[in-house]
């Protein structure tokens, strides 16, 4: 699975699990991501970008993840918003 695929399944995901925050464990196991294998380790680093780039938010920095969508993560996903090259890369032209 490339990055922004990656990066859009985990902001659906955690989309999907609201109202409560997804952990990484919860991540792994949702379907899309279940079904491509995506390493824990993959799973974190793509978390951690869209944490610093605004689009998720980690409730609990300090011990295992916690993650809630931002605004702007759920825009991305609704496509409410200009599409970000991050998270679409070529297809945000």
């Amino acid at each position: 699975m490339d990055k922004h695929r990656l990066r859009r399944a985990i902001l659906d995901a955690v989309q999907d699990m609201e109202p409560g925050p997804t952990t990484v464990d919860d991540l792994q196991a949702f379907p899309l991501l279940a079904m491509a294998a995506v390493q824990r380790e993959a799973i974190l680093a793509a978390c951690t970008g869209l944490v610093e780039h605004g689009f998720l938010r980690n409730m609990r920095p300090t011990r295992e993840p916690l993650y809630r969508l931002e605004a702007a993560g759920r825009d991305q996903i609704n496509r409410d918003a200009e599409l970000s090259e991050y998270v679409w890369g070529e297809l945000a032209f």
